[in-house]
């Protein structure tokens, strides 16, 4: 159930009342992350670094699709004893199979496996989920599940102070000594596998003190009341004989994808020899993680604020510039405004979000379009990504090499010294519905890779760099998008290859009072 589609269900039945809930009173069985993970091989490995640089954690850029995949896909194979996932989305694409696939081998030799899936997008895998749940040292467990598991649409609208909030999150943690954040779901379009489709998007993997706290994270959404056993919600318990055949079948889909065009199965000697050739490229800094409490940013009625604040805080010490490329970008009345504050103080403010061609939420683009003209007004240095982007694609597969481009990064950089990397988009949902996680990286070495990352999206060759085309001052002028082709600047007046279907539904979701929902 998209973001657009849970908003029009929602105005299409408004009169509709009755509240369903989940029942937390269902048995759940603690669990916390590895204690001592010093003893595994991954932390002694790490620890003569540490020792190095006393308090700081290791950082290094996951720009890539591959790299992106190879690095967790490492993590799998190298786990001794934990791995914990968490994840908004995860496809049943090849992507999601060859990763859970090696979960699944992780279980089997010994490594325990806690999976937490938002439940939004886990319709019809109910069966599958159990199947892995009754797994030797498996458990999952979907966040904020509907009761319903056939009918979701009607209990979303009798419910939806309670399920219109999801979990963002997006973790991957090794052994308590590794772990990836980022804007990456687990799908062929977050790796650049997707022949139709792909995202530009941007991980970061860490090492050090600061995955402690990631873990952290992990074990209060885990341990919360939304965080589910999947056996409570499915009751139908599977069979030896389904769960075999089940694994049969993944082995014969994984099998039958022979194209897939990075590494799958590497020996532990392997994976350790490539760690150790580029741990060089780690940078080591100071870090903070922060995330939404669960419990809070669902009850409505606390006041709770979760991360905005913070981002407030690093706004306000800002002295020159704020870099942000997000995949979506509503400013609102607030936002507008504060950025006429920071214009007026000197700061530069330069923002990457989606076109209306690259967005994959047509309401998000509607609401960002509202603010857009105001933001240039205002100094904002305002760019869109193209879906035929060029450089970007050195980034990405064969497979993909034809596919178009959408954006699903969400990075600041604050006066090229602190980056903050997560889920978190630049809009209300992320702000005030959904629950984010992100990391705040205090180290110019890092902003400068982020920034040159950046840079390669604002190229006239992958995006469209929006201005105003005044005739004289008191012109409201016509928005220009400018981009290059052949070497040869070109300007169009309106939204660039959105094709007919994509402006008239723009055109219908702006009559819709749902801007807050976005």
């Amino acid at each position: 159930m998209t973001r657009t589609l849970r908003i029009i269900s929602l105005l299409v039945l408004t009169l509709l009342v009755g509240c369903a809930t989940i029942d937390k009173e269902i048995v759940r069985i603690p669990s916390y992350a590895l204690e001592g993970p010093e003893l595994t091989s991954a932390s002694q490995f790490i620890q003569a670094d540490l020792d190095q640089h006393p308090g700081k954690s290791g950082f290094v850029l996951l720009d890539s699709g591959e790299r992106a995949f190879t690095s967790r896909n490492a993590m799998t194979q190298i786990a001794e004893k934990t791995i914990d996932v968490q994840y908004y989305i995860w496809e049943d694409d090849i992507t999601g199979a060859i990763l859970i696939n090696q979960l699944i081998k992780a279980a089997e030799r010994g490594v325990r496996v806690r999976l937490l899936i938002d439940d939004v997008n886990s319709g019809g895998r109910d069966f599958g989920m159990t199947k892995l749940d009754t797994l030797a040292n498996f458990e999952v467990r979907l966040f904020n599940p509907f009761e319903n598991r056939s009918f979701q649409a009607f209990e979303f609208i009798s419910d939806m102070s309670r399920l219109n909030h999801r979990m963002h999150n997006k973790s991957f943690i090794m052994d308590n000594t590794f772990a990836i954040i980022g804007g990456r779901n687990i799908g062929n379009k977050y790796f650049g596998v997707n022949a139709d489709i792909n995202f530009r998007d941007l991980d970061v993997l860490a090492a050090g003190p600061i995955v402690k706290d990631i873990s952290h994270s992990f074990d209060v959404f885990w341990n919360s009341e939304w965080a589910i056993p999947i056996k409570a919600l499915n009751k139908k318990q599977p069979s030896g004989q389904e769960i075999y055949q089940s694994l049969e079948r993944l082995h014969k889909y994984i099998e039958n994808h022979k194209d897939f065009p990075y590494p799958i199965h590497r020996a532990q000697d392997e994976i350790y020899q490539r760690m150790n050739a580029s741990k060089s490229n780690l940078i080591w800094a100071d870090a903070e993680i922060l995330y939404d409490d669960p419990v809070q940013k669902i009850d409505t009625g606390t006041g709770y604020q979760g991360i905005i604040p913070h981002l407030r805080q690093w706004v306000d010490e800002t002295q020159d510039e704020i870099l942000i490329e997000s995949a979506y970008y509503i400013a609102g009345p607030g936002g507008a405004k504060r950025v006429r504050e920071l214009r007026d103080k000197g700061i530069k403010i330069r923002v990457l979000t989606n076109s209306m061609a690259t967005n994959d939420v047509a309401a998000a683009y509607v609401f960002y379009a509202k603010y857009r003209e105001g933001l240039i007004e205002n100094g904002v240095e305002l760019y869109e990504l193209r879906p035929d982007m060029n450089a970007q694609r050195k980034f990405w597969s064969l497979l993909a090499s034809k596919s178009s481009a959408s954006l699903h990064t969400k990075v600041i950089v604050f006066d090229r010294k602190k980056t903050f990397i997560g889920s978190f988009n630049l809009d209300p949902r992320s702000v005030d519905i959904n629950t984010e996680i992100g990391l705040l990286i205090d180290s110019a070495e890092l902003a400068e890779q982020v920034v040159a990352y950046m840079d390669v999206g604002t190229k006239s060759s992958d995006s469209y760099r929006l201005i105003l085309e005044k005739e004289d001052q008191e012109d409201e002028g016509k928005l220009v998008w400018i981009s290059e082709q052949d070497g040869k600047e070109v300007r169009e007046y309106s939204n660039p290859k959105s094709g007919f279907w994509r402006p008239v539904t723009a055109w219908f979701i702006s009559l819709l009072p749902i801007e807050d929902q976005m």
